[in-house]
């Protein structure tokens, strides 16, 4: 799931950075959630169609699930976090767990980056642990 840009902040889905969330979730799930909020969509044809009029000007959710593409057009009635309180509600994570900036799972997170430590793209030598990230404040 990815979310583009808008000029305002009244869309939701602003982003002042680019960023993709791949996420091992139900996409059909995803997709009820949506369209159960009241957001209309339009299936693409491949993610190149992004490119085109009007989505580079427009703020959207792309969903991408089993090699089709579809994008969501906020309301702008979307609460803050959206994207992952869907993904909250898809993985049957309570409210407000789902949202790291109100509960920290920090155990969780050092887990994480410990299963991910072996990923190619790190710099020589670097040993990145969130034990080392979050030491202060722990």
């Amino acid at each position: 799931m990815e979310h583009g840009s808008s000029a305002g902040q009244e869309s939701h889905a602003c982003i002042t950075h680019a960023h993709l969330h791949l996420l091992p979730v139900d996409g059909d799930r995803v997709d009820d959630l949506l369209i159960g909020d009241g957001l209309a969509y339009e299936d693409l044809g491949s993610l190149g169609e992004l490119a085109r009029p009007p989505w580079p000007s427009s703020a959207y959710f792309l969903r991408v699930y089993r090699g089709e593409c579809r994008v969501y057009r906020p309301t702008g009635e979307q609460k803050r976090q959206y994207l992952r309180s869907v993904v909250g509600a898809v993985l049957a994570i309570e409210d407000p767990e789902w949202d790291y900036a109100v509960v920290m799972r920090k155990e969780d997170l050092r887990e994480t980056m410990r299963m991910v430590d072996y990923w190619p793209g790190k710099p020589d030598g670097a040993l990145m642990t969130a034990g080392a990230e979050m030491s202060s404040g722990d």
